[in-house]
């Protein structure tokens, strides 16, 4: 099945480098999180644990041809040893996109350990390895996922929804628009309420990655109260029904989310 990796905008298998092995991009990241210790109980008291962050390595090496190919020579190999230099000593996070035949997932990462050119077949290649350290260790599909707009005409009103990703997605963007009165927002027991008014003319935006909320153009995140987890309503994997309640009807509900992957 073909593969291909594309880093910041360039893509990893042109330009005569291809990638020769990598680590399993497929894998379940660890765990972060310690039972605890309780004097005079055997073993330990169970904590819940989360997805520790994860280092995704490709293996690469790089040809002597020029980009669009042709016959190599030292000044194309230099050229494209100073290509892949500049790009992974790019500072900051950047999108690392995976291809697996059809489908398509990207992950945030950043470049931290130092790399190793190593010359091979009388300099006519090298061998690299490089480390992306994803502080998010999830991968994400490239095509958001809308539920909605629902428009409130009872109290309460359920939706039916997917999610296609085979982890719950903690970062989705939640728009109300009003008539709508101490909304909540419910989702397998996780819920999410804002106490205020959101009057017909105004809108409600809730970004559960970044505990936010922005009723027009005013701050109202301390308005926000949740329960049931400790991130603001995580949309689960697979299926699952969005329960909306709302002393005044009429206003409007949409979740917005991109399916996150292990």
């Amino acid at each position: 099945m073909a593969q291909g990796w594309e880093y910041d905008g360039v893509d990893l298998t042109r330009y005569g480098y291809n990638i020769e092995l990598h680590g399993a991009p497929l894998s379940v990241p660890g765990r972060r999180g310690e039972n605890v210790i309780v004097p005079g109980r055997p073993g330990r008291l169970y904590v819940p644990k989360v997805f520790d962050q994860r280092v995704q390595t490709l293996r690469m090496w790089v040809i002597n041809e020029p980009v669009d190919g042709g016959t190599g020579s030292e000044a194309n190999m230099l050229a494209n040893l100073d290509v892949l230099r500049g790009l992974f000593a790019r500072d900051g996070q950047h999108t690392l996109r995976f291809t697996f035949g059809a489908e398509t997932r990207v992950a945030t990462v950043e470049v931290l350990q130092a790399i190793d050119f190593v010359p091979m077949v009388f300099n006519a290649a090298y061998r690299l390895a490089v480390d992306f350290l994803m502080a998010d260790p999830l991968w994400y599909a490239e095509m958001l996922t809308t539920v909605g707009p629902v428009t409130i005409a009872s109290d309460p009103q359920d939706k039916k929804f997917e999610n296609a990703g085979t982890y719950q997605n903690e970062r989705a963007i939640l728009t109300l628009t009003g008539p709508l009165a101490d909304p909540i927002l419910t989702i397998d027991g996780v819920w999410v309420k804002y106490t205020g008014a959101v009057g017909e003319a105004e809108t409600l935006v809730i970004d559960c990655g970044a505990f936010t909320a922005m009723l027009d153009s005013v701050d109202v995140s301390g308005n926000i109260t949740h329960g049931g987890a400790l991130c603001w309503l995580p949309v689960p994997a697979g299926s699952s029904t969005l329960t909306i309640e709302s002393s005044t009807t009429g206003g409007t509900v949409m979740v917005e989310f991109t399916p996150a992957y292990v």
